[in-house]
């Protein structure tokens, strides 16, 4: 009887005490296999946010460069209507001032000069340079 109060008396605290060491090294080997997957779930979270948003910004991108074309091609349009009225009014004013009849004024002529960049500006060709340069050798004359 002595023996088995014996191994009743420590070898079951032995046993007991083995036993929550295992459940204790159970349950932290369980939060770190849980705490593993969330970091796994989160870091799949991440990456697809991640391509979702790189697609998005790739989406807008390719829109934006339409729409940049667009406009472009507006702003085209619309330089070429400026133009053709200032153009026009430009080399109409060319011709009054190298009539014969004309003495062309200091403050016309600085006018003429500031119509001429735009011109240029808005991509005037040769005519209107040509009547340009007319009109300078008259006022310089």
């Amino acid at each position: 009887m002595v023996f088995l109060e014996w191994i009743l008396k420590y070898w079951l605290q032995v046993l007991f005490g083995l036993i929550c060491a295992g459940v204790a090294l159970f349950y932290k080997r369980i939060k770190a296999w849980r705490a593993e997957y969330k970091r796994k779930e989160a870091e799949e979270l991440k990456n697809s946010i991640v391509k979702d948003l790189a697609a998005k910004f790739e989406e807008c991108s390719k829109r934006s460069d339409a729409n940049d074309k667009e406009i472009k091609e507006e702003l085209g349009q619309i330089r070429g209507g400026l133009l053709s009225v200032q153009g026009s009014l430009f080399r109409a004013k060319c011709k009054d001032y190298l009539a014969e009849d004309h003495f062309i004024t200091l403050e016309e002529y600085e006018l003429l000069t500031k119509n001429h960049d735009v011109y240029n500006s808005l991509g005037g060709n040769h005519v209107g340079d040509s009547l340009f340069a007319m009109v300078q050798q008259k006022f310089e004359n």
